[in-house]
């Protein structure tokens, strides 16, 4: 019942609020010289009204939206005025001035590009022309050392030299080819030894009566060398029929290019020869030279990797070496042991490389397996002073032996240096990373 009663009450306000709506409604209609009409026509009339005020705020919008377009333009326009300006050019703010000047800008664009491009290649013939400077400086460094090692003044004298050396070698291998003949003629070691005293001893008499002897019996040959000739005749008239076989041509050919390929080897090998007694030369005359420095720097190495415990010598006559222990009792190489030896041969080995390399430039010094014969304390010590040196100069130590690599990897941990790298079945994996 209370429910029926607040839904009167609230009935009884509604109508009363649709009163005065509807009073409301018909003195606006009157006010402003319009019909009554229904609430049934209401839909319609709104409908039409949309429509008109839809159109109209369509014209609206459209006004707007020019009144921004044309605000752009004249900041556009000022904007180019400007540019145009700065520019200096003689253009009219106007479509075809724009694009006047941005067909002015691209064409510039391109220049500069081409520009550009030619200043990268300049700069690249500039590397290139450093390089070629470079590579011709070390082939006249290549050639002062030839002309030094030959103790010639200039090239002319060099290659007066390699002639006379190679006219030398020609003599020297046609004499020894002469004695092979002879060797060969005279069928075994005696009689090339009776024949060759014959020679030197000059029994010219009997000579000439075997000479004689020989010069009628070649008489006498001639005559079947005539009925030879006829057959050899018969022989290349065969022979030109042959040649025109396909066969015979293309086997030809290829004979020639075999002989003309040995006689380029054989040139190649005999210049590979001479240029490897040239660097053999060249290389003992570089390690006299440098033999001091290379064992004052080997002896520092071996203090190191043995903690001070030895130091290494070289005798008077500048080819044994010995070790002098703390104690200043002195070892030959007789009496060190294994790893000690290795331990010598290391730090001379590094000494050389190092050498080496400050005559050219530093090379990657690479050491495979070489604590085969150290003690663990070897190891240790001789790691400690390799990862020291690898501050400033690239090591590269390899090894297949788990404890040489945990002891490199606890070295370089107390140096905080090194890199270790694990290499397995094909696959690289950085330890510690």
């Amino acid at each position: 019942m209370q429910q029926h009663k607040n839904w009167e009450e609230e009935g009884e306000i509604l109508t009363e609020k649709r009163n005065k709506a509807e009073k409301a409604w018909n003195d606006w209609l009157k006010r402003n010289s319009l019909p009554k009409t229904g609430a049934e026509n209401l839909s319609a009339l709104q409908e039409q009204w949309q429509k008109i005020y839809s159109a109209e705020g369509k014209g609206k919008i459209l006004d707007f939206r020019l009144e921004q377009i044309d605000a752009k333009l004249d900041a556009f326009a000022a904007r180019a005025q400007s540019i145009i300006k700065a520019t200096g050019l003689p253009y009219a703010v106007s479509p075809d001035g724009i694009a006047d000047i941005y067909e002015e800008n691209h064409r510039r664009s391109l220049e500069w590009e081409a520009l550009q491009e030619k200043n990268k290649q300049h700069e690249a013939y500039e590397k290139e022309m450093s390089k070629l400077d470079e590579g011709w400086a070390s082939c006249q460094r290549e050639m002062d050392t030839l002309l030094n090692l030959v103790q010639a003044k200039n090239a002319e004298e060099f290659a007066e030299k390699v002639n006379a050396h190679e006219h030398h070698d020609q003599i020297a291998k046609e004499w020894e080819r002469v004695k092979q003949d002879l060797r060969m003629y005279a069928g075994g070691e005696e009689e090339f030894e009776a024949l060759w005293h014959a020679l030197e001893t000059g029994q010219y008499d009997q000579w000439m009566e075997t000479h004689n002897t020989l010069s009628r019996r070649i008489e006498e040959e001639s005559a079947k060398l005539g009925e030879l000739q006829r057959s050899q005749g018969a022989i290349d008239n065969e022979i030109f029929r042959l040649a025109g076989d396909d066969s015979m041509t293309s086997a030809l050919q290829k004979k020639e290019k075999i002989e003309a390929e040995l006689k380029s080897a054989l040139e190649e090998w005999l210049t590979l020869m001479y240029t490897e007694e040239l660097l053999t030369r060249a290389q003992t005359i570089y390690e006299s030279g440098r033999q001091p420095q290379i064992m004052k720097m080997a002896n520092e190495f071996l203090k190191d990797m043995t903690m001070g415990k030895y130091s290494l010598h070289m005798a008077d006559n500048g080819k044994d070496i010995f070790i002098e222990d703390s104690t200043h009792a002195v070892k030959n190489e007789k009496i060190w042991s294994s790893g000690t030896g290795d331990q010598v041969f290391l730090a001379i080995r590094l000494a050389m490389a190092l050498s080496f390399g400050e005559q050219i430039e530093p090379l990657p010094i690479v050491l495979d397996d070489i604590f085969v014969r150290f003690d663990e304390k070897r190891q240790r010590e001789t790691l400690r002073f390799l990862m020291e040196l690898g501050k400033k100069q690239q090591i590269f130590l390899f090894t297949c032996h788990e404890r040489t690599m945990h002891i490199a990897e606890e070295v370089g941990y107390e140096k905080g240096t090194g890199e270790f790298i694990h290499l397995s079945a094909g696959q690289i994996e950085q330890v510690g990373s």
